[in-house]
């Protein structure tokens, strides 16, 4: 069981964290790789961008994020350390994931074999099922919607287990809603049809975007990366067919490529209608023998990033 004596750290950035340094940054965060101070352990440091930190808005869905996450336990998810207040404002710390994204296999070099990419998945379910069953932590029986899955929130470590990480865009029953009317929420590349269309998202929506994920890390390209506005993005599930995956790459298997294609349905009745499912059919669809060895190509490239940082990290050092 965790210890969640410090769920409230406070103080000055001195005696918190050490060795900050900045790893990377999103639309409304930054995050920082340092040494939580009280653990020794490293962690991932998140933090409202400062042009953003009296954006009360902003504030409340980071507020969300630290109770959501808090209260989360579960090997496929990205582990909560702490949150807490310092010198810099508010922040949230979570274990810091050597290794690398499923970003980094959407690209024609990189893209993942079928056992890698079955693996991949089979780890996001195992953490969906929890989620949306209301069984992935402290808050029993209250199912939680990630709403935001999507290659960089999906963490390959060197390990080889994929784990779910960045929940600002989480819902769950007992909080507040954190999207105002009238907008959406999640990267648009990722949104379901329905959700473009202006309904509630679902668990559904969450295995869609699981599937647009699985499609582009397989393909490696963007499935609809050269569309960039919510009317575009909408009006081509009409007028656009979907790139068929063995199109792109051919040697993908029939079976592989049917169970990204019902995740992708447009109708969110005629998808899986659990993560529990789509898992199974994915066993169904490959030998454990192939994902087994998959699992081995992700933790190989997983390595091979986190050297190449580890190598730009001492050069960035040496160099100041």
């Amino acid at each position: 069981m965790r210890d969640f004596s410090s769920a409230s750290a406070t103080g000055s950035t001195a005696d918190v964290f050490a060795g900050l340094e900045r790893a990377g940054a999103g639309a409304m965060a930054s995050v920082f790789r340092g040494t939580y101070v009280r653990s020794g352990r490293t962690v991932a440091v998140k933090r409202v961008l400062p042009a953003l930190s009296h954006n009360d808005h902003v504030r409340q869905m980071f507020d969300d994020e630290c109770r959501v996450h808090s209260s989360l336990e579960h090997p496929k998810v990205v582990r909560y350390v702490t949150h807490g207040r310092d010198d810099d404002g508010a922040f949230l710390a979570l274990e810091w994931v050597e290794g690398t994204s499923a970003r980094a296999f959407v690209d024609p070099e990189r893209k993942l074999t079928t056992g890698a990419a079955v693996a991949m998945a089979l780890d996001v379910l195992d953490a969906l099922d929890a989620l949306h069953r209301g069984r992935a932590g402290r808050l029993a029986r209250v199912a939680i919607l990630h709403r935001d899955i999507s290659p960089a929130n999906v963490l390959v470590g060197v390990d080889g287990v994929a784990r779910l990480a960045d929940f600002g865009l989480a819902r769950a029953m007992c909080f507040a809603r954190s999207t105002p009317p009238g907008t959406t929420a999640g990267k648009l590349g990722y949104l379901p049809p329905e959700v473009l269309a202006g309904r509630m998202h679902s668990t559904r929506g969450d295995l869609y975007a699981l599937g647009v994920v699985l499609w582009e890390v397989l393909a490696g390209e963007r499935l609809m990366g050269h569309i960039n506005d919510h009317a575009s993005r909408a009006a081509a599930f009409v007028i656009e067919p979907r790139r068929s995956l063995t199109a792109v790459r051919p040697t993908v298997s029939s079976a592989i490529a049917s169970v990204i294609d019902r995740a992708l349905v447009l109708d969110p009745a005629q998808r899986f209608a659990s993560a529990v499912e789509m898992a199974e059919a994915f066993r169904s669809a490959v030998s454990r023998d192939e994902w087994s060895r998959g699992r081995d190509h992700l933790a190989l490239a997983a390595r091979g990033d986190h050297v190449r940082r580890a190598r730009r990290r001492s050069s960035a050092r040496s160099v100041h």
